[in-house]
């Protein structure tokens, strides 16, 4: 802990004096990741005010948390709402399509992390995808298990969407050819990187799967919880 703390002082001290190296956060990771589950706790928060300093060095527009989620409730339960009613217009039946594509994975992801105790600092704008910064000591402090569990309701936020949406388009003269092609391309994405991860191919030219895709990661835990 002595070693880790340390660790945490010269991070934050490299990011204050603008020389921070690519690479100390990952390895400060790494340590913490072999400490035990109260010991991560512990220090959780230092962990995740120092990930938002390196994180907001990047100058990401932002807004808070509870703003975007409740964007993305808003469009959950429109879409929901439209998907349960049924509806006659073709308008009204894209536009609950859209809504579910747009925040199923999002929202059951976030979901999914507030039970499991994963805490959230705010959203920001990834090029033009908003996405949502975690507490990072937060999620550290989860069990493999949990991790799991966490990673696989994004996994499978989007093709449900997509499977939700063709439903809801079913009754419309629609290439519905199309909605299939997209369903079966987004379980692709989430089955081909979990094999390749769990074969051992880490990366795709320089991006690591387990960066690009939650499927990976729950390879990775996947094999460190059986390894026990």
């Amino acid at each position: 802990m002595t070693a880790i703390s340390q660790q945490i002082d010269d991070i934050g001290q490299a990011l204050s004096e603008n020389r921070y190296r690519v690479g100390s956060w990952q390895k400060l990771v790494a340590d913490i990741e072999a400490l035990g589950r109260d010991e991560r706790a512990e220090i959780s928060g230092l962990i995740s005010e120092l990930g938002n300093k390196l994180h907001q060095r990047h100058g990401f527009p932002r807004i808070p948390f509870v703003a975007g989620f409740l964007v993305e409730i808003t469009l959950m339960l429109l879409g929901t709402y439209i998907l349960v009613i049924g509806s006659e217009s073709l308008l009204l039946a894209l536009a609950g399509s859209l809504a579910l594509i747009l925040s199923m994975q999002p929202f059951l992801k976030i979901l999914t992390g507030l039970m499991l105790g994963v805490r959230y600092a705010y959203v920001f704008l990834f090029f033009i995808e908003p996405r949502f910064k975690m507490q990072y000591g937060t999620y550290l402090s989860l069990s493999r298990m949990q991790r799991i569990i966490f990673h696989t309701s994004g996994v499978i936020g989007t093709p449900l969407a997509l499977f939700l949406a063709i439903q809801m388009l079913q009754g419309f003269e629609l290439p519905m050819f199309w909605g299939w092609v997209l369903f079966w391309g987004a379980v692709a994405l989430q089955v081909v990187p979990f094999f390749a991860e769990w074969m051992g191919l880490r990366k795709v030219g320089p991006y690591r799967l387990a960066v690009v895709t939650g499927a990976a990661t729950i390879a990775t835990e996947i094999k460190k919880l059986l390894a026990g």
